[in-house]
């Protein structure tokens, strides 16, 4: 699982394969920058998909 975030609103997503093409909160495109699952953790709102448990 690869976690990525927003660098215009800090949305926090997971994808299994490959950059998203836009934000799924703000939808902006081409804004998502790769984080560590630690930093995904951190974030305020994400999309949910990376457990704790999966550290």
């Amino acid at each position: 699982m690869f976690a990525f975030k927003c660098k215009q609103c800090g949305y926090g997503m997971a994808t299994t394969s490959g950059v998203p093409e836009k934000c799924g909160y703000c939808l902006e495109y081409f804004s998502l920058e790769r984080i560590s699952h630690e930093e995904y953790h951190s974030l305020e709102t994400t999309d949910g998909k990376i457990k704790e448990s999966d550290k």
